[in-house]
Parts: structure tokens; sequence; C-alpha cells
């Protein structure tokens, strides 16, 4: 059938479309079968179309919601708990249903619609991996698909952390530290008690495999929701059909269900956007909700959708048009870097932009927006944004029962007392220590024993207050920490331009690794060495022309334990005996370099790098082979 058919029996099939509920505050279960997101062109992993990572609902007891799959057979649907492991079975009401989209460029075409319910009571809040088994006892599971709001999360006030343009995975330059103000954002947006997180795309940039996997770990460990459109770096068609890809990217268009309000996440870049029935589907998405008693809609974008520079006109045209009609609260976007409030006079709509959260040093944050969905009421102070070098929260490593022990580096820029809420996992159980330095004062509100893959580890919730112009640490140990960190393995040097890198790797079981002081000495004094960047990582170094040399690392934790390692490279040289003594610190943290280095193996390895000089005799050995080629060449032409 010819393509332009299929279009117009689709838009037909639209247009005559009843308008059916999707959810409500009593139940979010569709009395038919209304979907929720346009039809997808790449085939998720995890087989779960709806709800998924980027497009969550939220569940109550005696609410009901809908799942949609390509599964055929789904015989157990379960909640798991990202904090404590809780796993909730939910009860199949209804299906499966299903459904065929007549839509040819699609790769998904024919899935399935189950009603599920009985939550009960008892279910901890908090945010929840949907996991669905088969009848022939396969699994599959969705992060971060289902969450159960806590008192404060139905407050009337939602409190959104919006975030974008983070660019992870450039090569120097700006990107350089995006890695970093993307995870210090999560966890400080996390402690912070936001309700959701908004992203609005450019996700990536360079390391598009790499890139989303962080994200997707990342992610993994959050306690609450995030809602996320596609930017113009993320939508690369090669990445489609990429593990990662299809893990962290949901539909093109999609409703993210939060209580009393809808986010409706529109990827402008794909291009459906010009498509009539989004169009279709967006207007009466808008109706259903509003038609069911939510409050507040909001819609999410990685261009300015009003800005004829950026997107069409017929674009700002349709949106003018569909606000009129049924009404869009706000609006969140980001591509501009900057912070921006617009009231888009031709469309009603109260729009907001978020500055880049990780682009380099001059600025690095996110923005606070608060809705109010009773009244209407939009809290979105310009000066409302967390800068990432005055106020955050760092983990010292993934929270993910990994250690025997958690610190957290904290640091509040602000005039007034900082108030955060901390999740911490650690692999061992038992009675949690908990000491803090600087400004930081803590108590624990809540532990619990998690069986793990590796035996029984310990959820906690810590509840930390750091005062005003103040930066500390928390560390939480299961036991006692009387050991140093260590150097792992045998260090190894590393040509790279004018130096020797010296790559060694470094752990602590318990309360991590502080600080890494590297010093190296020829016959005289000892000099610290230089720390280097290498793939956007920091190493020490010491210059290439030193040939024979003896270097002193020198290891602390966050608990002040310290340690000193000797290595000889070259001719050996008389070497000074380790100190056995710990330095008094006087209960300070022991003071780290001036500059940025790992305190954990690199993701990626160094490999070697032949040096400067290796290069330009390489190439002028090829240049010559190119002449004497060249020269055969025509002498052989000319006879």
């Amino acid at each position: 059938m010819h393509r332009s058919l299929w279009i117009t029996l689709l838009l037909a099939a639209l247009f005559l479309s009843p308008v059916l509920p999707v959810a409500s505050q009593e139940s979010v279960m569709a009395s038919e079968t209304y979907i929720p997101f346009v039809p997808y062109r790449g085939v998720p992993q995890s087989q779960i179309l709806y709800p998924r990572l980027m497009t969550p609902v939220y569940i109550q007891p005696g609410m009901e919601i809908e799942i949609y799959t390509l599964l055929p057979d789904v015989s157990e649907v379960w909640l798991v708990d990202n904090v404590y492991g809780v796993e909730i079975q939910l009860e199949i009401i209804d299906g499966p249903i299903q459904i065929v989209e007549d839509r040819s460029e699609s790769a998904v075409e024919t899935y399935y619609r189950y009603v599920v319910g009985g939550l009960g009571e008892d279910a901890p809040p908090s945010i929840y991996n949907l996991v669905l088994k088969t009848g022939a006892g396969e699994s599959y599971e969705e992060i971060n698909a289902v969450f159960i709001p806590n008192e404060m999360q139905l407050d009337p006030v939602i409190k959104v952390a919006h975030i974008s343009d983070v660019h992870i995975g450039g090569y120097g330059g700006q990107y350089k530290y995006a890695y970093m103000y993307f995870d210090r954002a999560l966890y400080t947006i996390q402690a912070m008690g936001a309700d959701v997180i908004v992203n609005t795309g450019d996700f990536l940039e360079q390391q598009k495999k790499r890139g989303l996997e962080h994200i997707y770990n990342m992610f993994d460990h959050l306690t609450i929701p995030v809602v996320s459109a596609m930017g113009n770096t993320d939508n690369v068609f090669n990445n489609r059909g990429d593990y990662y890809w299809e893990r962290v990217m949901g539909p093109d268009f999609g409703v993210a269900v939060l209580p009393n309000m809808i986010i409706i996440p529109l990827n402008f870049e794909t291009g459906d956007i010009s498509v009539d029935y989004v169009y279709e589907w967006l207007a009466k998405t808008v109706e259903n909700y509003r038609s069911l008693g939510f409050r507040f809609v909001g819609i999410m974008g990685h261009y300015p959708h009003w800005d004829m520079s950026v997107v069409s006109q017929r674009l700002v045209d349709n949106f003018r048009q569909i606000n009129q009609q049924y009404g869009i609260d706000i609006a969140f976007h980001g591509h501009v870097h900057r912070v921006e409030n617009v009231l888009v006079n031709t469309t009603g709509i109260f729009a907001v932009s978020s500055t880049s959260t990780a682009y380099g040093k001059v600025f690095n944050g996110f923005r606070w927006v608060e809705l109010n969905v009773e009244t209407g009421e939009i809290n979105a102070d310009k000066s409302n944004v967390v800068n990432l070098d005055e106020t955050y929260v760092e983990y010292t490593w993934f929270n993910d029962f990994k250690k025997r022990g958690m610190s957290v580096e904290i640091r509040n820029g602000g005039g007034e007392e900082l108030t955060l809420r901390l999740p911490i996992n650690i692999m061992y159980a038992g009675e949690p220590s908990i000491t803090t330095s600087g400004g930081v004062v803590a108590s624990l509100i809540s532990s619990e024993t998690v069986e793990t893959d590796d035996g029984e580890g310990l959820a906690l919730i810590v509840e930390a207050r750091i005062g005003p112009n103040s930066e500390g640490v928390l560390t939480v140990v299961s036991g006692v920490d009387e050991e140093p960190p260590v150097v792992v393995g045998e260090p190894k040097l590393i040509g790279f331009k004018q130096y020797n890198i010296i790559n060694f790797n470094v752990d602590d079981d318990a309360s991590g690794v502080a600080s890494i002081v590297v010093q190296y000495k020829t016959d005289g004094e000892w000099i610290d060495a230089e720390w280097v960047e290498k793939d956007s990582w920091l190493y020490p170094a010491v210059p290439r022309d030193i040939e024979s040399f003896t270097v002193k690392i020198i290891l602390t934790d966050y608990l002040g334990n310290s340690a000193e390692y000797m290595f000889q490279f070259g001719e050996e040289q008389p070497a000074e005996e380790p100190s056995e003594e710990t330095p008094d610190t006087g209960g300070e943290q022991p003071e780290e370099p001036a500059t940025e280095q790992p305190t954990e193996t690199p993701p990626e390895e160094p490999t070697e790098e032949p040096s400067e000089g290796m290069d330009l005799t390489l190439m002028a050995v090829l240049a010559a082979l190119l002449v004497v080629a060249v020269a055969i060449f025509l002498f052989l032409r000319r006879r």
C-alpha cells in the first residue's frame, strides 16, 4: 500500500477515535484502550513500552495502572524498590489486550495492554523498577518506571529540579567535567528533596554508548522519578538499536503521571513533530487529563517551542491552538544554555529554560521550580539556581552495595543551614558508625538489612545538616575502619607527550580514598609530581627525560588512616623507609592536592602512546616511502 494512503488512514483513525480517560486520582486504569504514548520507532530492550524510565507513573493503594508491553504471556508483575530492595507483587486485573498499530515505519507494530493493581497499604514510598515475568520463566525489567509518593510528594506544591544540556562524553575543553557535574547534580537533587527531575535533553556528546551506560547507571541509583526528552545531540540514528540507547530513551512522545499533574515529553528533534497525528494525540491527551481532574499540565522539550528561529511556524501555530483550547500551564526547555523565563503572550504558556548542568567551568547547575497544582501558582525565580561549584553532595563512588562504607562530601555555599536526606547502601550488614567533619551534623533516620548477590548489605537513610558557607564529609562504615587505603598491583609508566604517566589503582573497602599525594626524587629532595590530563582524567607524571627515580605514594582515607608506598623505576636509588605512623590530622581531613585527580580505577585504561620524537620519525619514513613510490610510478609510466 502506498505510504501516503497509510498516513491518510492513520489520520482518519485518530480523528474518529473517541477521547477516553487515561488516569484519575482514584485510578490510573482506562475504561477502554487509550494509548498514553505515540508509536515507537525502536524496540526497547526491556520489552516494556509504558511506563518507562523517562515516562513514569505513580500509584497508591486502591489505584490501578496500565502496562503496555511486547510480551503476550505476562504471568507476574512485580515492583522492586531501589533503596531497600522491597519486592511487591501486583495483581493482573485485565489483559492481555492485543493492540495493532497500522504504521509501516514503526518498529513496534503489535503489543499488549495489561491492567494491574492490588497495592497494599504498607508499601513503602519510593521509586520502583517494573518487573514482568512470563509463563516461560523469563524476566524483563524497566528501572524507575513506577513510584509510590510519600506524604511530602502528595503536597500541592511539586518541587521540580530542572537539568539540561549535560553533553556527557565529549573530549577535552568544556566537556572535561561533564561526568562529574552530572553525578553531582543527581545526588544533590535527590538529597535536597525534589519530587521530580525534568531533563530537557542533550544528554550526550561524542561518546554515545559509554555516556548512555553512565546515565543509565546513575538513574538506577535515584529514589525520585525522572522525566526526559531528547535533544539534538541525542537523536542520532546510529544509536538506535544500541543496548543502552534503547534502555534510556523512551517513546518520541509520552505521558509522565504525577500526583495531580502530568508532564508530556515532546521530542522535537525526531521529525515526527511535524506529522498531524502528533498534534491530534497531544490535544486528546491534554483534554483527557483535564477532564479527569488533573489541575496542572506541563510540557517539555529541548528546543524553545515558541521561537520561530529554532522551530517551524507550523509548530508554533499548533501549540497556540492546543493551548487556547485546553490550556498548558508550563513548558520546560533547554538548548539555550542559560536561565530564562518567558511568558509567551501568543500561547499563554509560562516557559522556563535551564542553564547547562555540566558544560565547562563557566557555570554548572540546575534550576529549582515550585508548582502549586491547586492554585496554579508558579515559583520559578531565576535566582533559584543551584550552582554545583558552591553547593553540592558528592559520593566517593557509586552507592550500590559495593563497599563496606560510604563517604559523602557536602558543601553548602548558601547563607542558610541546609538539611539533606542521604540514602546510603553498603555491602556488610552490622551496626553502622557515622563520622562527620567540617560543618556536617548527621543522624541515622532508618536502616534495614538487604539481601544482595554477595551477601547481606545495609540500606540506610541519614539526615545531614550543614551550616551556611561551610563544607565537610560524612562517613558511614559498617564496623570499624582502621585500615588505610592500598595501592592495587604494581604501578607502571606510560609515555605521553613529554611526560611519563605513573599509572596505578588504589582502593579502600570502607570509608574511601580522600586524597592521593604522589612525589618523586632522583638523588635529592622529594618533588611533587605534576598532574597531567589524558582522556579527561588527571594522572601524576614525571618528565620523560628522567630515566631513574623513586616514587612515593601517600594515601589517606576519610577517617584519617594514612599509608605510604615506595616504588623504584630505572636504576635503584637509596629509598627511605616507609613511615609506619599515621599522621596526626587533629580530627580534620587531610588537605587534598589543588588539582583534580582520580581516586578510583578510571573507566578506561590509558593506552601507551609513542613519544613525539617517534611520531616525527615515523612520519618522515612514510613520507620518504611515498616519494619513492611516486618516482617508481612515473618511471614505469615513461617507459
